[in-house]
């Protein structure tokens, strides 16, 4: 899956598509997300929680959809209204 970045973040530039590692769970389902760049291992949250989780992502956590699209479900919502608008 790829994620294309929404706004300059970190090592990650505007615009740029990032593969995405891994959707990964500690107490619910699909909690993070981890993208690598250059070798630099990043995460996000994908919920918008604001609980801290101890020694896991640290005081850094950021949600992933305000810096990120995925862009198959981006595709997915333009054909949707493409196919909307026809009928």
């Amino acid at each position: 899956m790829i994620a294309n970045c929404k706004v300059t973040f970190y090592n990650f530039k505007k615009n740029e598509n990032y593969k995405i590692d891994g959707i990964h769970s500690i107490f619910e389902q699909d909690d993070f997300i981890t993208l690598i760049d250059n070798d630099v291992t990043a995460r996000f949250r994908l919920n918008k929680s604001k609980d801290y989780i101890d020694d896991y992502i640290g005081t850094n956590e950021h949600y992933f959809y305000d810096y990120f699209t995925i862009l198959k479900e981006e595709r997915k919502q333009k054909l949707k209204k493409i196919y909307n608008s026809k009928i």
